[in-house]
């Protein structure tokens, strides 16, 4: 990322209100990023975050829907939370908000819980990036949300550990995570 300079700035103050809106147009139609950050910092500050929040919740579920290859379930299912963690971190890059990423982390492993094979057939990634998917919402929920949505999410989160440590009790990191919150 480029530094703004001082002259840079005041270029940028001199120019046109006409020219500004070009800019911003153009920026906005260039990119995701750019056309959801105006959307949600300028054109829609009040809800913009959590029209956002619901745009991506459905973009999970859509993904959930989609067909994905590979030979085992497992296999398909890894793809499919990769697929929804690369639209988790989009999420994150515009809205800072823990909170709402946190929400979005449960929605997907929610999908993930509702489809999980009972047998991972010895593909042991998908068990890992279950446990390591499940590890960091279990920090970010602790660190950086405010306790009374713990409690909130408490519940959830246990029945996650509990179905991992029934299921993949032999995986490594599946022994790392804690059986409950």
């Amino acid at each position: 990322m480029p530094k703004l300079t001082g002259d840079f700035k005041k270029q940028v103050k001199a120019l046109s209100k006409a020219d500004l809106e070009k800019i911003v147009l153009k920026l906005a139609g260039a990119d995701r990023y750019s056309h959801e950050y105006i959307n949600v910092y300028f054109l829609n500050p009040d809800y913009g975050s959590q029209d956002l929040f619901e745009v991506y919740k459905a973009e999970l579920e859509k993904l959930a829907e989609k067909n994905f290859t590979g030979n085992h379930p497992s296999k398909r299912l890894t793809k499919l939370m990769k697929a929804s963690a690369q639209s988790i971190r989009q999420f994150r890059q515009v809205v800072k908000d823990p909170r709402l990423e946190a929400e979005l982390t449960l929605c997907m492993l929610d999908i993930q819980f509702e489809m999980i094979p009972k047998s991972s057939g010895g593909y042991q990634v998908y068990e890992n990036g279950l446990a390591r998917t499940l590890g960091k919402l279990i920090v970010l929920i602790r660190e950086k949300v405010h306790e009374d949505y713990f409690l909130e999410y408490q519940g959830r989160i246990n029945g996650y550990l509990l179905t991992l440590h029934r299921l993949f009790p032999y995986n490594a990191n599946v022994r790392e995570l804690p059986r409950a919150i």
